[in-house]
């Protein structure tokens, strides 16, 4: 169906038109302006192209914010660096007021009206921003009763070594992503949070008074879960309360279980600490303070954070006392441990060899043969024995410390048994 357009020169009559409109906290949008989009921004992305000085033609896609706003008006945000890693993030001029530069009409092969374009005057071209609007107009469209069935907004912006480029509410790739609120609706806000804060100051100089006035009957764990009633942090207080629960406490010792003296001892055996090795056979009982430390003993401190041993606490409400505590050590050892036999002889007979490490030629009660290492720098007529022993510390069950040596003789070879 082909369209014939009108172009509506601006008059008088086409001012006092769109005067006639609507004022939201003083920017006057006029009568056709889209209701539903006063109040929010639209986020998306747009695409665009342009010739390049080598001729050929470049493609970009950007990134956008179109923000329609009561109090700031109406303005785009884009960035055309995003392509290429940058952040190149600018704001058009804004939009303040709606001085109508013409009104184009669309009409059918009928002459009937179908749609109607609302273009209106743009901020002055500014030569050193890469943020300019081409062109803003809102666009209706109608049915054939002439009512209303849509509108959008476009707004067209210059992009440097590009064409212009068409921000539109009806692009699919841009919708609603902020609901902006206005100045009024701000301060009224501000205005509800400053009447809860000072109702919730009211409130807690109440749970003040009744902290103070359980201290005083050394209530201090009831003080401590009043405290955690505040709808605002007191460090004067909360320290007083902290430390009359220390004073309370401070004579409290907490046996550490195996588990987490397992896992004190694995640490410093990963970590190489070697002041465990001091302690000798025996049962040890080790005491730490509330910060960890050793007491009785020169080993290392509980509570290291790699450690996955933490200093014994207990907790009243948010308050976190830490304890004394002691571990009880077993230490053992174990000497002797036979880790490695080996025979070796420069005889090239078979030999034999009994429980006690007899070596012999010839076996009457079937003896075992030896199995040993050919050495023909050694002697035929013996066997050495070397064994590699190592010696072992325990602490609960735990190798702390570990020690090797060996042993060298020589035995003589007999011809048989007796």
């Amino acid at each position: 169906m082909k369209k014939f357009k009108n172009v509506c020169l601006l008059t008088f009559f086409m001012i006092s038109i769109i005067e006639i409109g609507f004022t939201q906290n003083g920017i006057i949008f006029p009568k056709e302006f889209p209701v539903n989009f006063i109040g929010k921004k639209l986020c998306g992305t747009v695409s665009t192209s342009g010739k390049m000085m080598n001729g050929y033609t470049a493609f970009l896609e950007m990134p956008i914010e179109l923000v329609i706003s009561a109090d700031e008006g109406v303005y785009a945000r884009y960035n055309p660096g995003e392509k290429f890693g940058r952040d190149e993030w600018g704001s058009t001029a804004r939009i303040m007021s709606f001085e109508l530069l013409k009104i184009e009409e669309d009409r059918n092969q009928f002459g009937n009206i179908t749609g109607r374009s609302y273009h209106y005057v743009c901020p002055k071209y500014d030569i050193n921003s890469n943020y300019n609007i081409k062109s803003f107009y809102v666009f209706e469209w109608y049915d054939n009763s002439n009512s209303i069935k849509g509108s959008k907004i476009n707004l067209e912006v210059y992009v440097k070594s590009y064409n212009s480029v068409m921000i539109s509410s009806i692009n699919p790739k841009i919708s609603i992503c902020e609901i902006l609120k206005t100045q009024i609706e701000i301060q009224k806000e501000k205005e509800e949070l400053l009447k809860i804060e000072n109702q919730k100051k009211e409130l807690d100089k109440l749970t003040s008074l009744k902290i103070d006035s359980l201290l005083s009957l050394k209530l201090i764990e009831d003080a401590a879960l009043s405290y955690d009633q505040l709808n605002f942090s007191n460090l004067v207080l909360k320290n007083k309360i902290q430390s009359l629960l220390v004073k309370k406490h401070e004579t409290d010792t907490v046996i550490l279980d195996n588990k987490t003296i397992v896992n004190y001892i694995n640490y410093q055996v990963k970590t190489k600490n070697t002041q465990l090795h001091n302690l000798g056979e025996g049962v040890h009982e080790i005491r730490f303070n509330t910060i960890g430390n050793p007491i009785n003993k020169i080993i290392p401190s509980i509570g290291v954070a790699e450690s996955n041993v933490n200093i014994p606490s207990i907790k009243v409400g948010s308050f976190n006392i830490k304890q004394n505590s002691k571990a009880v050590l077993t230490i053992t050892e174990q000497d002797s441990i036979l880790v490695s036999n080996n025979f070796s002889s420069g005889c090239t007979q078979t030999i034999y060899v009994d429980k006690n490490e007899n070596f012999y030629l010839k076996t009457k009660t079937g003896l075992p043969a030896a199995y040993f290492t050919y050495n023909y720098k050694l002697d035929e007529r013996l066997v050495r024995i070397y064994k590699e022993f190592k010696q072992e510390k325990y602490i609960n069950g735990v190798v702390t410390e570990t020690k090797s040596y060996n042993t060298e003789k020589f035995i003589k070879i007999l011809k048989k048994e007796k």
